[in-house]
């Protein structure tokens, strides 16, 4: 083959990398943030709740084990913001709660 033609042909197959990253995000389960605390007193946990992820799922108790104390003797709750199927979305699990994403 032409090295013209070879050339037009794989630019013809091209698919830009944030086009085929759009497409695999479209059909997955991405945690976007998570977040552990009461009131305004919150710290980042997203690496520990990422820990749970198991096949694409993500299954974990809420509670001091898990995720740490960040203000001890105050109910705390966990606030994860992730993406399935291409949409966005944005829970609340209160301490002790049982977490299974996506639903």
């Amino acid at each position: 083959m032409e090295k013209a033609n070879l050339t037009a042909e794989l630019i013809k197959n091209y698919t830009p990398i944030e086009e085929a990253k759009s497409d695999i995000m479209a059909v997955g389960f991405t945690l976007i943030s998570a977040t552990y605390g009461s009131g305004g007193t919150r710290v980042d946990v997203l690496k520990q709740v990422n820990k749970n992820i198991k096949d694409s799922r993500l299954n974990m108790t809420v509670n001091k084990d898990t995720l740490g104390d960040p203000i001890p003797y105050y109910q705390k709750y966990l606030s994860i913001e992730y993406r399935y199927q291409g949409k966005r979305f944005k829970k609340d699990f209160h301490e002790g709660a049982n977490v299974t994403l996506p639903p």
